[in-house]
This record gives structure tokens, C-alpha cells and sequence, in this order.
């Protein structure tokens, strides 16, 4: 009696160990058929993108100890990663890693009096660069943790050094001062002078210049006395001063003793 006790526990352990070995022995499938596979022969639930699988094509022999050990392994050389959800397998993208970067922040401000000093010019590893309206930068570097800075500011002397990736940097500027000497400033009285005309003014027209002169034919004369200061044209309008011979706000204008304006 006792033997055959022992032999059902023996046959029940030899069951259980070869029920919950995975034996996969594929060449070159596709890998979408391969989960269907272990979807059929051992009844596990997946969810997948048959499209995006079916892209790799696996070759393997080898005995795993349960269902998610196999699928772990067959996703090893892919950019998916087997993860599970209650009693369902999902096949998702791996995350991609992130770059890693060192990052550079400081503020610009003046050494004597704290203030900080708006779009300063900068050269950070050589790129150009202006700093916002608070004297503050901000610069991104892959492949080095150590930053050259040369700062420019009008009135401050050039600041050239070499900064450490960090958040809470303050680049102090010191100003330039220049000796100015002295001015001396002399008043001189005021003169103001005032000329007087004795004789009228006198303008020479003829015909012989009428094409160098302002409007077209005969009337070229005429158009170009109406230009000059206070001459107006029979019932034109003015209210300036009054010259003598005529009236209110124009000129007298003589030809020969008529009058012509």
C-alpha cells in the first residue's frame, strides 16, 4: 500500500514538472507565430500587434521553466518588453532612454552693485547666446560638464571662465571707469542783430528763358511770378501784412508802369 502511495506522488511530481516546462524548438518563424503557439498549447492570454511582430523572425531550442520565462526570452534582442495585467500578457515598445545631459544656468549681474544686467551677449562653448531681461542663461551640453563662458556688457569689462554644470551660478561683471578731464565751459554775451533793406528787390524775366522756367508757353512767366513771396493772382485771398501800393497781405508787381500783379 505504502508503495503505491509512493508511486502516484512520484508520477503526480514527474507531471507537474514536465506540465510546467516550456520546450521551444522554432527556425527562423516569425514571431507572431511563435506567440500564437504558446497562446494554443498553453492557454494564455496576449495581447499583441500581429504586424509589428511578424517583422522578426526567431531560431531557438531551449527549455524554460514556465510560459513567462520563455516569452521574457524571446523578446530580449527586440524593442519590446512582455508585461502582464491580471491574467493577460501585453506586448509593449520599450521606453527609449533619455539622453543624458549636463545643464548650465547662471545669472549676469554687476560686482559693485548687485543689479543684474539684461540682455548681456554671451559665448557658451562657442555658440552665441543673449540672456533674458533678468541677466539669466541657460545652455545644454551632451558631451561635457564643464562650460567656457565669455560674457560682454556695454561698460563692463569681458569676463572669460570656465563654469561646472550647476543651477545657481552668478557671473560678476565689473565696470570700466575712465578719467575724464576737466571742461571748462565760458559764457559770451548775446548779440542780436538786425538787418534793414534800403532798396526793393528787383527780378529780370524774358522770353528768351521761358523753357528753364516752372509751367508750359507764354504763361511760364506769369507762373513763375505767382511763386514768389506775395504775389497773388487776380481773386486770390490772403490776410497778411499790408505792403505799400497794394492791398493786404501782397505785393505790387510793375511792367513798364502797369501793373501787372
Amino acid at each position: 500500500m505504502k508503495n503505491l502511495q509512493f508511486l502516484v506522488i512520484l508520477l503526480l511530481w514527474t507531471f507537474t514538472i514536465q506540465a510546467q516546462t516550456v520546450h521551444l524548438n522554432y527556425i527562423n518563424q516569425p514571431l507572431d507565430k511563435i506567440l500564437l503557439d504558446l497562446r494554443d498549447e498553453y492557454g494564455i492570454d496576449l495581447s499583441f500587434s500581429n504586424s509589428q511582430l511578424s517583422k522578426y523572425n526567431i531560431t531557438i531550442d531551449k527549455d524554460f521553466p514556465d510560459v513567462e520565462k520563455a516569452l521574457e526570452f524571446l523578446f530580449l534582442n527586440t524593442p519590446f518588453k512582455i508585461q502582464k495585467f491580471g491574467e493577460v500578457y501585453l506586448v509593449k515598445q520599450r521606453e527609449k532612454p533619455e539622453d543624458k545631459f549636463f545643464l548650465l544656468s547662471a545669472t549676469i549681474i554687476d560686482k559693485n552693485t548687485g543689479e543684474r544686467l539684461p540682455y548681456a551677449h554671451l559665448m557658451v562653448n562657442n555658440s552665441p547666446l543673449i540672456a533674458n531681461q533678468d541677466g539669466g542663461f541657460s545652455f545644454k551640453s551632451k558631451n561635457d560638464s564643464l562650460f567656457q563662458i565669455k560674457v560682454s556688457y556695454l561698460g563692463f569689462y569681458i569676463c572669460d571662465t570656465t563654469l561646472a554644470a550647476s543651477f545657481n551660478h552668478k557671473l560678476e561683471l565689473r565696470p570700466v571707469i575712465y578719467k575724464i578731464e576737466e571742461i571748462k565751459v565760458h559764457s559770451m554775451p548775446t548779440t542780436h542783430k538786425t538787418g534793414e533793406a534800403t532798396l526793393p528787390g528787383v527780378i529780370r524775366l524774358n522770353s528768351f528763358i521761358t523753357n528753364y522756367l516752372p509751367g508750359n508757353g507764354d504763361q511760364s512767366v506769369f507762373n513763375l511770378l505767382r511763386l514768389q513771396p506775395g504775389i497773388l493772382a487776380a481773386g486770390e485771398q490772403s490776410a497778411d501784412l499790408l505792403i505799400w501800393g497794394s492791398y493786404e497781405g501782397q505785393s505790387k508787381l510793375l511792367f513798364d508802369g502797369i501793373t501787372l500783379f
